[in-house]
């Protein structure tokens, strides 16, 4: 059951300037809304199944009466309302005024209309039964689909991740681990061969060097002998 002050803009007051507020401590909110104009008209829709309106009935003053309201709800035939008979000194706060039967879950609306002008009617707040559309049960399917929307959005996203990646041709990078293996085995490789074409190279300098000095006795010899016998043939 919702409360609904006197005072909330919910409540339509006509015409202007026909209904005053006033208040009492006993009252809900401290305030209360009265009349004791003719025409006036208290306007009030709501979504639900139920509606009802409380106010204030005071001590009757000289030359007053009790009031006489009409209660009009959806343009249905007016419900009348006539204030009890009070002791002079005697006050009753919130006290219903109006109660609908059960109503079809709905908008609907409530209009109280004044008829006499030697009465005061005093409103002081209204409670209704909101709509089942505004119930806990309609809450959570909302928040089930909001739960939902995330896994659709993260589809989604996934799928146009790789629509792009198709389109655009661009490949994942590759891990540390994998740059890894194969970056060391190129550089032992590199190492190994750069150490054999070293190996390679000294080698064939340490060939050539022991083969000269042969050569160079070989020729010495040979001089030698060709010197000796030009001597004797001389």
């Amino acid at each position: 059951m919702e409360r609904v002050d006197d005072c909330d803009p919910r409540i339509l007051y006509s015409p202007p300037g026909a209904w005053h507020i006033e208040g009492a401590a006993a009252e809900y909110n401290h305030t209360s809304h009265g009349s004791r104009n003719v025409p006036a008209d208290l306007t009030f829709q709501f979504n639900g199944t139920y509606i009802g309106v409380y106010g204030t009935l005071g001590p009757l003053v000289k030359g007053e009466s009790d009031p006489v309201d009409l209660y009009i709800l959806d343009n249905q035939p007016a419900v009348s309302y006539t204030g009890p008979a009070l002791r002079l000194d005697i006050v009753q706060y919130s006290q219903r005024m109006y109660s609908s039967p059960k109503l079809q879950d709905g908008l609907h609306t409530l209009i109280l209309r004044r008829t006499s002008q030697t009465s005061v009617t005093w409103v002081d707040f209204i409670e209704f039964m909101p709509s089942s559309a505004e119930s806990p049960t309609a809450t959570s399917s909302v928040n089930s689909s909001q739960v939902a929307t995330p896994a659709t959005s993260s589809a989604s996203v996934t799928a146009t991740t790789i629509e792009q990646t198709k389109n655009g041709e661009s490949r994942p990078a590759l891990s540390p681990g994998v740059i890894a293996a194969i970056v060391v085995p190129c550089g032992v490789l590199l190492v190994s061969l750069a150490l054999l074409i070293g190996y390679w190279r000294k080698q064939r300098r340490g060939g050539v060097a022991s083969q000269a000095p042969e050569g160079s006795i070989a020729d010495e010899t040979a001089e030698r002998q060709q010197t000796s016998v030009e001597r004797t043939n001389i």
